[in-house]
């Protein structure tokens, strides 16, 4: 090019420039920054030998698996009133899958998610009126009631004072929350003793949490008055003194967001983050309705699911910046393994379907990949195209 013709189109460079440097600027002093369909965002389906049922999933970083707690609803196992529980463990870095066969059985597994790791790596689970501890070092089960001597039996067919969901403080001690009560549970493990823990008037229910918020506090959230109909309420409780504290976020779903804030979502369809002390929300955005047990957290990063026109949508956001990534999973009526795997963002979708019912949990691994647990069974099934857990990584 001519030294003129050089010299001629540095201004309109220069200007070009200019106009990109104000774009870029403006898009990202918004108030958020949202990016639609992450065309890098792959599902990978995972077939697992395990029966269909309902389930609780927990991740465990010291081993880097998924340990899945499920009570089968086969049509090809015989019915019983109990069922005899099963655990899974899926090792992630390995692809292994080893079954853990549990002596108990449940009537009620399923209504809440009640697993977490302590800090020896034991596994500890509730469903019906069981605390269960399973140690993986040598495979065994140990059992206690909860909370006898203040928990009535419950009325046949009821899941009324049924463990519905537990988490480990920093001592070491074991919480648990039942199905409409007001009290939370805590077991001392060295002195095998309960402690009835107040929540003032907050009532626990089926699809509530109760989790863990600081190096003395727990969040545990519920129903005001015990009503069916009654306002999602949380209560606030300290080490200190252990009296409940009302939070100021009508909060459905719980999570730890980090050691000053937890994650919610509430009556009004909003996806925040809560002052662990007071409760009072820092930050929130409206993204829909959000299912049941649709709420997790990774890295400062709130992690959620919600069904979009009968698909299910992934959103993962960040309360320090308002970011939000969503990513669409792949759907189509009909059965058919097909190409799955290769499914990329919002790429023409493939024969596979997944409904609001059959997503039992999510959780997020170290590596802030993304796992949906399903009720459906895997290799040990004929029905092809449904699998009971689906990787999501971004």
């Amino acid at each position: 090019m001519p030294s003129s013709a050089k010299a001629a189109a540095r201004p309109a460079q220069w200007m070009l420039g200019l106009i990109v440097s104000m774009i870029v600027v403006t898009s990202s002093c918004g108030r958020s920054i949202e990016r639609q369909s992450l065309t890098e965002a792959r599902w990978t389906p995972v077939s697992i030998e395990i029966h269909q049922g309902l389930r609780q999933a927990v991740y465990d970083p010291r081993r880097d698996s998924i340990w899945i707690l499920t009570a089968p609803a086969d049509p090809r196992l015989p019915a019983l009133e109990e069922k005899l529980v099963e655990l899974t463990e899926y090792r992630i870095t390995t692809r292994e899958t080893i079954q853990h066969r549990s002596p108990l059985t449940s009537r009620t597994l399923g209504i809440g998610n009640a697993m977490a790791i302590d800090a020896n790596g034991d596994l500890w689970m509730a469903w019906d009126q069981n605390l269960v501890r399973f140690r993986p070092s040598d495979g065994s089960f140990e059992s206690w009631e909860i909370a006898p001597t203040v928990l009535a039996d419950p009325e046949e067919g009821s899941t009324a004072r049924m463990a519905v969901a537990l988490a480990i403080d920093q001592s070491s001690a074991v919480w648990v929350t039942v199905d409409g009560a007001p009290s939370a549970y805590r077991f001392v493990v060295d002195e095998t003793r309960w402690e009835v823990i107040s929540l003032g008037d907050v009532v626990t229910t089926t699809e509530k949490r109760i989790t863990v918020t600081s190096s003395h506090g727990i969040a545990v959230n519920g129903i005001a008055g015990g009503s069916s109909s009654a306002a999602p309420k949380l209560a606030l409780l300290d080490s200190r003194d252990w009296k409940p504290r009302s939070g100021k976020v009508a909060a459905r779903q719980i999570a730890p967001l980090n050691e000053t804030a937890i994650a919610y979502t509430d009556d009004r369809d909003r996806v925040g983050a809560a002052n662990s002390t007071d409760g009072r929300s820092i930050y929130s955005r409206a993204i829909g309705k959000v299912p049941p047990r649709a709420l997790t957290t990774h890295g400062e990063r709130i992690w959620v699911w919600v069904m979009e026109e009968g698909r299910v949508v992934v959103h993962r956001m960040d309360p320090r910046n308002d970011q939000m990534d969503r990513v669409t999973f792949p759907h189509r009526e009909g059965f058919g393994r097909g190409s799955f795997s290769d499914y990329r963002g919002d790429a023409p979708a493939t024969q596979f379907s997944i409904a609001d019912p059959d997503i039992q949990e999510m959780i997020v691994d170290k590596r802030g990949v993304a796992w949906l647990v399903t009720s459906h069974a895997g290799v040990t099934s004929d029905r092809g195209g449904y699998e009971p857990l689906y990787r999501l990584m971004i």
